[in-house]
């Protein structure tokens, strides 16, 4: 079932589900949660609600595994209305009860449909009434929304305060920092930025050096790229990221 629910033939998953139950074998909630993240996975929610129900026929208690499936495939098709309600359900049942999962998928949904300030009210709120605990995920996904909306303060701000909550950044956090200085041709910002980040002893991945190589050429800084670009080779990254970056410099002249 898992096999076929990654390549997408989710029909396939559930002709052996039910071939499991006309043979006698009672499936667990491990086999419900295949099925339900395979139809969350590929916008069949309705289908999924459905199994949901079926566990609790089935006298099986769903574990947290199961309802973050759920939540996340309403927030990405249905809405964020819906998978709160089920977030709320969880919380008030208390089995089980929300984990940071369960509410950072809310945050990515809010971020994607709402102005930023509602999402980070809204993060606000989880903090101070549902004791919500948050991680490095939970804060990238406010990052990113302030730096897609060029609220680079407001970034900083939640960069700081993760770091008051002693959460450690990661290199995606810094990316969204990179890609929203070059965004606003802060070029030396961005530069300095790299010179922090290996300094704390962060590894930079092919996006890092992705959002530079461009940042920098299109900033005018064509020579400076093509330094980390011979960088990127010497540290043995992909070379077809690589010579998409060296094609884009030479077509500027270079």
């Amino acid at each position: 079932m898992h096999e076929y629910c990654l390549i997408g033939k989710v029909n396939e998953a559930r002709n052996l589900f039910h071939g499991m139950i006309e043979r006698g074998l009672v499936p667990d909630v491990w086999s419900y949660n295949i099925l339900i993240k395979g139809y969350c996975k590929f916008e069949r929610v309705g289908e999924a609600m459905y199994l949901l129900e079926d566990i609790f026929l089935m006298n099986l208690v769903p574990n947290i595994i199961t309802y973050n499936s759920v939540v996340d495939g309403l927030c990405k098709s249905v809405g964020i209305l819906d998978a709160w309600k089920l977030v709320d359900e969880m919380h008030y049942c208390g089995q089980p009860p929300p984990d940071v999962t369960s509410y950072n998928n809310l945050l990515e949904s809010s971020c994607r449909i709402e102005r930023v300030e509602k999402t980070i009210a809204f993060f606000k709120h989880l903090i101070f009434e549902r004791s919500f605990a948050p991680n490095v995920w939970s804060y990238n996904i406010l990052i990113s929304g302030c730096c897609k909306n060029r609220r680079l303060d407001e970034a900083i701000n939640l960069f700081n305060h993760m770091c008051f909550k002693i959460l450690v950044p990661d290199i995606v956090t810094y990316n969204m920092f990179l890609d929203a200085l070059f965004n606003g041709q802060q070029l030396d910002k961005a530069i300095a930025l790299l010179v922090q980040i290996v300094d704390q002893g962060i590894s930079p991945n092919l996006q890092t050096y992705n959002l530079l190589l461009n940042g920098l050429h299109k900033g005018g800084k064509s020579k400076t790229a093509q330094k980390i670009s011979l960088y990127l080779s010497m540290r043995g990254y992909h070379p077809d990221v690589q010579t998409y970056i060296i094609n884009e410099l030479c077509k500027g002249g270079l």
